[in-house]
């Protein structure tokens, strides 16, 4: 559970935690409001701070806490650029956010949703040895890989994931993701979304590649549709397509299924 430190006038900040709790009544969060940044020496884990100060924000970071700023008409003296993350209105608040925000500031993988059986999340570097025998496995299908084909040597893969890890996550806000078992934390393969080149509107393809030793168990079955509903909620593509080789019956079947445009390759 979280604990948001809501610093600013008590009456805007009361009216943002009564907004946030009446659009997320499931979610469990910590509200503490105060117009004066709390003098704790040391704050409890799980906390960030909202604040229209710059003052505060700068106090954010003396504590290493993620700060969010709030922009707001009577604020306009203030810069807020110590902290890159604002909002203009409380809507923007959800839990997914102050999770990624969370996650962000402290380098954690972002988890994005879960399945029944699995849990999707950003990748970490641990995961590069499985993500080398994904590749290894498909070498005759690049669609299936994660390492684009130039990626000849353990060296040139280690350094594009960091990179991609580094850049991908932030600056787009999506990504391709790692399936883990919910009980063990097995990596099963990736899964996620990747942007489409030369095109004007918001468009990106959905994929997924599974290892070898957990196919047809029906991961990529759950997997898809709980990746498209997080689309819905919190990504807004103007479209997702999907590419399948014309051999793949049981990808096109579950393409289908999922009511998705596929695309022949």
């Amino acid at each position: 559970m979280f604990n948001f430190f809501i610093i600013m006038d008590e009456n805007l900040g009361n009216t943002i935690a009564r907004h946030f709790s009446s659009e997320y009544l499931n979610y469990t969060i910590n509200f503490i409001i105060s117009k004066e940044f709390p003098s704790f020496s040391d704050f409890p884990d799980f906390s960030l701070v909202l604040c229209d100060l710059d003052q505060n924000i700068e106090l954010a970071k003396k504590y290493n806490l993620p700060a969010i700023a709030f922009s707001h008409e009577n604020n306009k003296q203030e810069t807020l650029m110590g902290t890159p993350w604002m909002i203009l209105d409380a809507d923007a608040l959800s839990p997914f956010f102050l999770r990624e925000v969370y996650c962000r500031h402290h380098h954690i993988p972002l988890m994005i949703t879960t399945t029944s059986r699995c849990t999707i999340r950003e990748l970490t570097v641990k995961q590069l040895p499985e993500l080398l025998l994904l590749q290894k496995e498909n070498k005759n299908n690049p669609s299936g890989c994660f390492f684009p084909q130039n990626c000849c040597t353990t060296v040139a893969a280690e350094t594009f994931l960091l990179d991609y890890i580094k850049n991908q996550y932030s600056f787009y806000g999506y990504g391709i993701y790692g399936i883990f078992k919910k009980t063990d934390d097995t990596f099963l393969g990736i899964a996620g979304f990747s942007p489409l080149e030369n095109t004007e509107d918001y468009y990106v393809e959905i994929g997924y590649s599974i290892l070898k030793e957990w196919q047809r168990q029906g991961f990529a079955s759950e997997v898809l549709p709980a990746l498209l509903h997080f689309e819905k909620e919190y990504l807004y593509f103007t479209e997702v397509i999907t590419r399948i080789e014309k051999e793949n019956i049981a990808s096109i079947r579950l393409a289908k299924k999922n009511l998705l445009r596929i695309i022949m390759i």
